[in-house]
């Protein structure tokens, strides 16, 4: 398991030592690590996760016109879908070499249980500086940056019948900076 981040949301990746689970397509392949549990308990629970950790199992796509296929695992669900966890899987998979790096911007396709992913990462000596995975943002992403106060912020965890707030704040009661896009 390699670690990673996307702008502090933790999206450890799974790159080995996992055999991909049945399924004729990633989203099938989902539905039976769901069906067992077993993994996700494993790498999201203490002492190895908590309720921000999430992981990601990179497994070979069943399309030819994508490098990989990828299935998100969150503290309480599968997710078919999660731009920061897409994030983490394409840096880690282009820095660890898994797929080929081309400077200064490479262009890969994710399989995720929804579907196709296209990222462009701006690549220099080797490394990831940014990833772009939604069209909608990409402009953004690139030219329009921002930080945004906070003196906290909210992350929910689901569980049965309702969902649970953690409240998330610095100890010394500075505020945040947090990263944004603007239009």
């Amino acid at each position: 398991m390699v670690g990673c981040h996307a702008g502090g949301e933790i999206g450890n990746v799974v790159v080995g030592g996992v055999s991909p689970p049945p399924g004729a397509t990633v989203f099938e392949q989902m539905q039976a690590l769901a069906r067992d549990d077993s993994l996700r308990k494993l790498l999201l629970r203490e002492p190895r996760g908590s309720v921000a950790v999430h992981a990601n199992l990179v497994v070979p796509s069943h399309r030819p016109d994508c490098n990989a296929g990828f299935i998100i695992m969150e503290p309480t669900e599968y997710p078919p879908m999660s731009g920061s966890n897409t994030i983490c899987v394409a840096t880690v998979l282009l820095e660890t070499g898994m797929v080929a790096m081309r400077e200064p911007e490479t262009t890969l396709r994710l399989e995720a249980p929804a579907g196709v992913i296209e990222v462009h990462a701006a690549c220099r000596d080797a490394r990831c500086e940014s990833v772009a995975d939604k069209p909608a943002f990409r402009s953004a992403f690139r030219k329009r940056r921002c930080l945004v106060p906070a003196d906290a912020f909210y992350e929910w965890q689901a569980l049965p019948g309702r969902k649970q707030p953690f409240l998330f704040r610095r100890p010394d009661g500075l505020p945040l900076a947090l990263a944004g896009l603007w239009e």
